[in-house]
């Protein structure tokens, strides 16, 4: 999960298998869930294409809620309401 974040934030494409929890993909176009089945891997990654603007979509990503500052202020949150 977390490299497929930090491919997507680098404004790489980014292919999971369909195992992967759906909170990896950011939203940002550049997540894609594949069956595990060879065909479809090897169809994709054939046809499989960069990015136009790797540095919008860094700018897209920032945006969403994977901000390192934002997760560890949630995850602040939640341990104190634990205690």
């Amino acid at each position: 999960g977390i490299t497929m974040i930090e491919s997507q934030a680098s404004g790489l494409p980014t292919l999971s298998s369909d195992r992967v929890p759906p909170e990896a993909d950011l939203g940002i176009g550049l997540f894609k869930v594949l069956p595990l089945k060879q065909d479809s891997w090897v169809n994709t990654i054939l046809t499989i294409r960069p990015c136009d603007d790797r540095t919008e979509k860094y700018q897209e990503a920032i945006r969403t809620d994977y901000n390192i500052e934002r997760i560890a202020h949630k995850m602040e949150e939640y341990y104190l309401n634990l205690l």
